[in-house]
């Protein structure tokens, strides 16, 4: 379904267009045509979210009376889970207001993985495999990979990277590990969501003949 959204420099924008045009920067980060038309549908979307959603909701956060900074969890699901809804705004007075200038927003799939993560917490995080797609595009990844690895200098951990980060390989670690760290790409299957998944390496024996 389209949403429109708002009106800004004589173009209505929506939550197709925003995609839209964000898939487009990041094709080509360097077009500044790109960015710019991403810029103006991303305000527009943040006014939009701010007016239709995250303004009443820390309406009703307040009437509860939660304390500044609480932390709110958020599970939103089609769309709005493409959305950056702690970034809503929305003008009071004279100032513009974020929605995470109120409270602490984080985001779940869904209420049964947040469910599983409480029951993962109490499990000791004394081990970790690190799973690191090649892709040449990746900024910091190495950086972000000797970083988790060093937090757990002295425990057992394995890191599989670039061509050795398989399904085969990573499927048959993951019971051996108490933490899981992906520096990957994600599929995300709106129609089928048990058809989403995390992008592993390909190498030439994988490949179909």
């Amino acid at each position: 379904k389209e949403y429109q959204i708002k009106k800004v420099n004589g173009r209505d924008y929506s939550v197709q267009t925003y995609l839209e045009v964000y898939g487009r920067w990041r094709a080509d980060t360097t077009d500044r045509e790109a960015y710019a038309a991403w810029f103006y549908a991303l305000e527009a979307i943040l006014v939009w979210l701010g007016e239709v959603l995250m303004r009443p909701l820390v309406i009703a956060l307040d009437d509860l009376a939660l304390p500044p900074d609480a932390l709110v969890r958020l599970i939103p699901i089609g769309w709005l889970s493409l959305l950056p809804l702690h970034a809503a705004q929305w003008i009071v007075g004279t100032q513009t207001v974020y929605a995470l200038d109120r409270y602490t927003f984080t985001y779940g799939p869904s209420g049964y993985a947040l469910f599983q993560a409480r029951q993962a917490a109490s499990r000791p995080a004394d081990s970790l495999l690190v799973v690191r797609y090649p892709d040449p595009g990746f900024r910091h990844a190495d950086e972000a990979v000797r970083a988790a690895l060093d937090v757990f200098e002295g425990c057992p951990r394995k890191p599989l990277l670039h061509d050795a980060a398989r399904k085969e390989a990573v499927r048959a670690s993951f019971d051996d590990y108490s933490v899981l760290f992906f520096f990957t790409h994600g599929i995300a299957e709106f129609s089928h969501p048990l058809q989403s998944g995390l992008q592993m390496a390909v190498t030439q024996e994988d490949a179909p003949e």
